[in-house]
Order: structure tokens, then sequence, then C-alpha cells
């Protein structure tokens, strides 16, 4: 897992990659600004990420931008929220400790520290990480199940109201349709119409041209009856709901 050291000190940095790759760690990267480690992050331009961190440590006293507000700066990236930050804090700063909490760190330790603190703290956060991205893929996976689930429902509805030959509505699309246009009517008090057709000699035809020329013949009066009503200011009816 890689972890992104930001600290002005050469020292600092040096002290704390050697106590990191004492314990394994060798995946650690280094930033002696607040800048150049938003170049790491890939804050500032995401094709410009040099990796994927997992957890960073950051100096709280630092020129130009100090460590509070890096730390609020990767804070609002949606991308970077999930990132653990650990604040290297000096013996006379803790007063800043509240602010940074504010901006987001989630844990601090004073310089120099232990190797022994240092790891307890890093592990810590490491496994903080871990669920983070757990999480985050439970989340996105329940995601993708709800849209797969609900594509499957709009098909299902689109099935269970068309004609499967003509792919007009079907009788119980057009007992629904007709239900609520009575309850419309009575509540407003308009009349309603409705058109009842039938294809003249189509026993005929079907017995001349097959079930496939009946099938044909049924689409186009379909097809020709649902044209019509799509005009503006015709009200749709079940035909082509």
């Amino acid at each position: 897992m890689a972890i992104l050291i930001v600290a002005d000190s050469p020292y600092d940095r040096h002290l704390l990659k050697s106590l990191l790759g004492a314990e394994g760690y060798t995946e650690v990267l280094t930033a002696e600004s607040s800048r150049q480690a938003f170049r790491h992050l890939g804050l500032e331009d995401p094709a410009l990420a040099v990796t994927s961190v997992d957890l960073v440590l950051m100096d709280l006293a630092m020129p130009e931008m100090d460590g509070v507000d890096a730390c609020a700066a990767i804070n609002t990236h949606d991308g970077l929220r999930g990132i653990p930050i650990i604040m290297l804090v000096g013996a006379l700063e803790t007063k800043e400790l509240e602010a940074a909490f504010a901006a987001g760190a989630v844990d601090y330790i004073f310089k120099p520290p232990t190797r022994i603190e240092l790891a307890a703290r890093v592990r810590s956060c490491l496994r903080l990480k871990r669920e983070i991205d757990r999480r985050k893929a439970v989340e996105q996976e329940s995601f993708k199940v709800t849209r797969l689930l609900d594509a499957a429902y709009q098909k299902l509805q689109h099935v269970s109201f068309r004609d499967g030959l003509t792919e007009i509505a079907n009788r119980r699309r057009f007992d629904e349709f007709i239900e609520l246009e009575w309850r419309r009517g009575l509540r407003t008090s308009m009349p309603m119409s409705l058109i009842m057709i039938d294809i003249d000699f189509f026993k005929a035809h079907n017995d001349t041209y097959g079930h496939q020329g009946g099938d044909e013949c049924l689409k186009r009066v379909a097809s020709c009856l649902a044209g019509p009503l799509r005009r503006r200011g015709i009200r749709r009816g079940p035909r082509e709901h």
C-alpha cells in the first residue's frame, strides 16, 4: 500500500521513509510541499497522479500552504476524501490540531516519531483505508444491482403491457387505462370517446395468405392506427401507451 510523506524538512522525510522501510513499507512517496503532494495525488490533474495513495503523513507547519489547508483541499476532492491523513506535529504546534481534525485529519503523531508509535498509527490508518475501500466496493456493487433490477423492471413493465405481435398496448393496459380515464371524466365532467374498429374480411385474408400474412396485416393496421394518435393535440389512448 502506498504512503505519501509531505514535509518541507529533508531530515523529516528521510527519517520517516527509513522508519517505514524498516517496517516493510516499500512503496513510500515523498513531497516537500503541499503543491507537490497535490501533483502526486492528481488533485490538480488526475491524469498526472503518480500512483494510488492509501495514507498521507502530512507536516502541520509548512511554507506557502500549511498542513491544515492542504488537508482541507484533499478532503474536498471526491476521489481523495477516503484517504486517511496523519498530521506530523511539533511539540509547540498542538493548538492547530483542532483545526487539522476539522479539516479531515484522522490522527496525529509528534515529531520525531519513534518506530513503534509510527508503525502502530500507520497500521491503524491503513486498516481504516481498507475498510473504507471495502464499503465503497459494496456500495458500488449495490448501485449496479439496483440499476440492473430497475432496467429489468422497466423491461418487464413494457412486456406485460404490450402485445407481442403488434407492439401496441394489450388488453391488460387497456383495462387499466380506461379505468383511469373514466375516473378522470367523473372528476372533470368531461366526456370520453372510445373508438372500436374491426378489420373486414380478415378471416378470408388469413385463409388466403396464411398466418404469417395475417400477422403482417395486423402489424400494418396497428402501425397505421398508432401513427395519427401521435399528432399534437390528440390525447394518446391505450393503443399507443
